[in-house]
């Protein structure tokens, strides 16, 4: 069970980083109203980028990345509307592969990913 605890504290943080640094990047550029809120759960294991605020007259809110850690260990990556190819940049930072669940394909697609299916 430590094992599995220490493995969960250790993807805590390398999402908590790339959420909080990906929002304080965005954040850093001028932009037209639309901030960047890092949602950081580690009581549940909840991770979301999240772009709220006005732009041309219009209201906008968008849950931009979502991602969950199971209790089992595993990253499921619920949500990714940005251009980074999340499951590449996990893996690049430490996280196995075989740890990573690219929820919002169909498994009969999760099987050829090269990722974890489930």
């Amino acid at each position: 069970m430590g094992t599995l605890n220490n493995k969960i504290h250790k993807y805590q943080r390398l999402l908590a980083q790339l959420i909080e640094g990906k929002a304080q990047l965005v954040n850093s550029t001028p932009g037209e109203g639309i901030t960047y809120q890092a949602v950081v759960d580690v009581k549940n294991n909840h991770f979301l980028l999240v772009s709220v605020g006005w732009s041309g007259g219009k209201f906008y809110y968008q849950v931009l990345i979502h991602i969950d850690i199971a209790p089992d260990g595993k990253i499921w990556i619920q949500q990714n509307q940005t251009e980074m190819v999340l499951a590449e940049m996990l893996a690049g930072s430490g996280i196995e592969k075989k740890d990573i669940v690219i929820a919002f394909h169909p498994e009969y697609l999760r099987e050829h990913s090269g990722y974890a299916v489930k």
